[in-house]
């Protein structure tokens, strides 16, 4: 966040999860039971449905949405997954990727002002 640096790129998710209660209960549900069982690992990912790395008992289909304008995921250092920033880093290369900042990603016009009120700095000031 304190750099400004942009990157979008296909990706889904699971803070841009939208989808069935019912069939995200069940699925979650299923996911406590392993990691209770085996303990949590990175392999099988976060985002319900999107690989084929773990035999889940419920499957269920899924769609990638698309909007029109992006969501924004604020990196800031204490984040539980950590952050690719190079492509080379993707198992699976994302399909598009394009770098910027801040102050010019689509739909999102003075978003540095608005950070910066919801964001001090460390040292008590703001960014």
């Amino acid at each position: 966040m304190t750099d400004g640096f942009a990157i979008h790129y296909n990706v889904s998710p699971l803070s841009g999860l939208c989808a069935y209660r019912k069939q995200l209960v069940t699925h979650f549900r299923e996911r406590v039971a392993l990691i209770e069982k085996q303990g949590f690992n990175y392999f099988m990912g976060f985002e319900p449905m999107t690989h084929k790395r773990i035999k889940w008992k419920t499957v269920y289909d899924y769609e990638i949405f698309e909007p029109k304008f992006p969501n924004v995921d604020f990196c800031h250092g204490n984040n539980l997954t950590t952050k690719r920033w190079k492509q080379s880093l993707f198992r699976k290369k994302p399909r598009f990727w394009v770098e910027g900042d801040v102050n010019h990603i689509p739909g999102w016009p003075n978003l540095a002002e608005q950070i910066k009120e919801f964001y001090p700095q460390k040292d008590g000031k703001k960014m």
